[in-house]
């Protein structure tokens, strides 16, 4: 009898250091796990600093689904079940892939998840809502510990900011933390100042070249110089980006106009209140950079659509509009109460929904066969004999009936 293959699924959500140490252990564990049920080791997939609550696909685990469907691995084996899934719906479409392939599943702290039947499938499902649950509130602790220091004015992770410090250790011959040189988003945020030559640096505090080209760089696009112009400026200068990349025209608008350098504090896009930190740029001067460089509006055409509002609701009488349903069909519907969409006075029940193309489609239908018939043509005839100068009249029938035909 053939050994089974395992798939080895292992995750962690955060290395901050790079050193992948958790998913290793994850690793070791659960091949000692293989060891013990008598498999071998078919494939190990690997999702280093991945989130599985996250919006972003999971390459490994999407790789170990196709291995799953193609018969590569009969069994699937992770340290916890929350390691693979918490999204109910993702942990839905494992529990199909399992019963379909009748691959084993098996972790090595929460034990065998027996997915062929309805106790194992109630297990996976309930261990699935308490890994999301945990997520969720750990993202709720997260965000409001990110506002608090925020509204303190602290430096709260992701790239240095031009022009300004971090606050975090800084990278000097006579540095001796351990990460002094570490750069860009991965350094601590609570990581406390270095004891570097010159008593270190606070968050926000002002690099001073930096500041003034950012100065000179404002006052070139006030005066109309183009964000290339000011680009090329700046790199022949010797200034580079704080990840070390030459300036573009995007990352110059995206500086430029950033709250922060008028002092203001910014959480998730909003600007929040002033901040306690010395501006580099004044707030006018600012305000004029961000209409300079506000993206464009696009206005969209509005959809036309044949029934919109000439279609009545049979419950209430209001007027129907054009919308579409969850699966993007268009429909036309009764607008309920409350409904901000549509203007006040067209608003009703609710209550009906209809498809549209088929609706127009019957009406289309009805209204060509009506304007086929003699009884319409004898009409027009008499009106003709009796109605001076109508021939504008007639012509605008005649472009109608040919739009409707086509």
């Amino acid at each position: 009898m053939a050994s089974i293959r395992a798939g080895i699924y292992v995750r962690i959500s955060q290395d901050r250091d790079g050193t992948q140490l958790g998913v290793e252990r994850q690793r070791e564990d659960c091949a000692r796990l293989v060891q013990r049920e008598g498999w071998e080791v078919g494939e190990v997939y690997v999702e280093n600093d991945t989130s599985a609550s996250g919006k972003k696909p999971r390459e490994q685990y999407q790789r170990m689904m196709d291995d799953l469907a193609r018969g590569r691995i009969q069994a699937v084996v992770a340290w916890h079940a929350d390691r693979l899934h918490r999204q109910p719906r993702e942990l839905e479409d494992f529990i199909e892939a399992i019963e379909a392939s009748g691959a084993a599943v098996r972790t090595v702290t929460a034990g065998d998840l027996d997915l062929s039947t309805s106790a194992g499938r109630l297990l996976a499902r309930m261990l699935g809502s308490v890994a999301r649950h945990e997520s969720e509130r750990h993202a709720e602790r997260v965000s409001r510990k990110m506002l608090e220091l925020t509204k303190a004015g602290k430096y709260t992770g992701g790239s240095r900011l031009f022009g300004y410090h971090t606050g975090l250790c800084c990278p000097g011959p006579d540095c001796t933390k351990p990460d002094a040189r570490v750069h860009g988003p991965r350094r601590s945020a609570t990581h406390e100042p270095c004891g570097c030559a010159g008593g270190g640096c606070r968050a926000f505090d002002v690099v001073p070249e930096e500041a003034a080209a950012i100065r000179e760089a404002a006052r070139l696009l006030l005066a109309g110089s183009s964000l290339f112009a000011t680009s090329r400026w700046l790199n022949e200068q010797g200034f580079r980006t704080t990840s070390g990349s030459r300036w573009s025209t995007d990352g110059l608008k995206r500086t430029i106009t950033n709250p922060r350098l008028s002092g203001q504090l910014v959480y998730k896009g909003e600007v929040i209140g002033d901040a306690p930190w010395e501006p580099i740029l004044d707030r006018a001067a600012h305000e004029q950079l961000k209409v300079r460089f506000a993206p464009a509006k696009r206005s969209r055409p509005a959809r036309s659509r044949l029934l919109t509002g000439i279609a009545v609701c049979g419950i209430c009488g209001a007027r129907l509009v054009g919308s579409y349903n969850a699966r993007r069909v268009p429909i036309y519907r009764c607008p309920p109460e409350g409904d901000q969409t549509v203007r006040e006075n067209w608003r009703g029940c609710g209550g009906v929904s209809i498809v549209g193309p088929q609706t127009d489609d019957e009406i289309r239908d009805r209204l060509l066969s009506v304007l086929e018939g003699d009884g319409l043509t004898a009409a027009m005839a008499a009106a003709s004999a009796t109605r001076s100068g109508n021939s504008g009249w007639q012509t605008g029938w005649w472009r109608t009936r040919r739009r409707w035909s086509s």
